[in-house]
């Protein structure tokens, strides 16, 4: 699993061209180039509860004991790896009321967490 993969902006110091970097692929657009960090962001529950902290797990944790179908009890409980554009991904995201830049910054997060 790659320890971070974040966008970095290429520009030609002679042609002027610009493109953008993310695991040796070029991109034209920022934007394609972030798309494409995303697909390939994903962590162990165990990096991405410790890179949420404690107060944000017990969020989800609250959430999980009081108010989730046993369907999600199933997915917050039993989930392999977590993958960013996934939809519980997103549903944590929204519980959490995190912005998209906040998801990707945790996901890095994880990513650089060994243990």
């Amino acid at each position: 699993m790659p320890a971070r993969c974040d966008v970095m902006q290429v520009i030609d110091a002679k042609t002027g061209e610009q493109w953008f970097l993310i695991g040796g692929q070029k991109y034209q657009s920022e934007a394609d180039a972030l798309a494409a960090e995303r697909a390939m962001m994903r962590c162990s529950p165990m990096q991405g509860m410790l890179a949420l902290g404690e107060a944000r797990w017990a969020a989800i944790q609250s959430y999980r004991d009081n108010e989730a179908a046993w369907a999600e009890r199933v997915i917050i409980d039993r989930a392999g790896d977590w993958l960013r554009g996934s939809q519980n991904i997103q549903f944590f995201a929204y519980l959490l009321g995190m912005e998209d830049h906040e998801v990707d910054a945790l996901f890095r997060l994880a990513a650089s967490i060994e243990a």
